[in-house]
């Protein structure tokens, strides 16, 4: 038993900082794509280009998406939103971190997946789920349908 719970420890402790590494990795990326996108130093499909997955026939339903985060700052989401990311006043977990009620509202989704989902909350406004695939932004965009608990994530590909 007791070499069982060595080896189990030592299992975690070599898995805990790959984990730990590809959490912070993704992270990173979602920060930095969204300050790019309200930066406003690169156009909508060099952003698409360089950071989402994408098929070619959805291609421009991804840089309309990023161009809404760009050119949407009259509404007062989006510019609460551009306000909090540019000062780095934002909360972004992982799945691993979400309370029940949003691990709730991925049940049908693969749950392989759980690990590439994220939450970004700022201010007092709903959240954002993020979903990142192979070191690039699989959906930055989504939403829940009312009267159903389920999140559906857009995804251009």
């Amino acid at each position: 038993m007791k070499t069982l719970i060595s080896a189990l420890t030592l299992v975690f402790m070599l898995h805990a900082p790959s984990f730990s590494q590809e959490t912070n990795s993704a992270k990173k990326l979602i920060k930095t794509f969204y300050k790019e996108i309200f930066e406003g130093q690169k156009w909508s499909d060099e952003i698409v280009d360089k950071y989402v997955v994408y098929v070619d026939s959805n291609y421009e339903d991804a840089v309309n998406s990023v161009e809404y985060f760009q050119k949407g700052t009259h509404e007062s989401f989006v510019a609460a939103f551009k306000e909090n990311i540019l000062n780095d006043n934002i909360k972004l977990i992982g799945y691993e971190e979400f309370k029940e009620e949003d691990k709730a509202k991925f049940l049908r989704f693969n749950p392989k997946r759980y690990p590439d989902i994220y939450k970004l909350t700022f201010a007092d406004y709903p959240p954002i789920y993020v979903l990142v695939k192979n070191h690039q932004i699989e959906s930055f965009f989504g939403f829940q349908k009312a009267q159903d608990d389920n999140y559906l994530f857009i995804i251009y590909h």
